[in-house]
């Protein structure tokens, strides 16, 4: 009898540790992007495509991704805050649930055109605080007389 409960207590140990396993499934995040560099568009535009693995969500710097991914495949639109000069992002495949990410960074080209109206806005932007300094300057000059 004691032979048998100690059988009987051994399966049902080995079930229940059995059960208790596939209850605990991991979650390998994985994360890989088409391009590692991109180019936006004239008003900041971009697009970041890649693959994924694993249940997450995910994110362009800090920010949730408009597009999630489906199948393990994603293609999704963000915006930088300044078109005329590189940035570089941050996209993060993170399971919330295990806290657990992959990131990794995606440099982001400027636009070339947004280049042009910022050297042109910039440059106009300089006269102006050259005429304010010559007037303030002159300004100056006359009311110490």
């Amino acid at each position: 009898m004691k032979k048998s409960m100690r059988l009987l207590l051994a399966l049902l140990t080995g079930v229940l540790l059995v059960v208790g396993l596939s209850g605990c499934k991991s979650n390998d995040l994985s994360l890989g992007l088409t391009k590692t560099t991109v180019s936006s568009d004239d008003s900041g535009n971009a697009t970041a495509k890649g693959t994924v693995k694993g249940d997450g969500v995910l994110y362009i710097n800090g920010q949730k991704a408009t597009s999630q991914p489906k199948n393990g495949k994603f293609s999704t639109d963000f915006m930088v805050n300044k078109a005329y000069q590189d940035n570089k992002v941050t996209v993060k495949y993170e399971d919330s649930k295990a806290k657990k990410s992959v990131s990794k960074k995606l440099t982001v080209k400027a636009n070339a055109h947004a280049k042009k109206i910022h050297e042109k806005e910039q440059k106009h932007t300089d006269e102006v605080n050259n005429t304010w300094k010559q007037l303030k300057d002159s300004d100056s000059s006359s009311s110490a007389k």
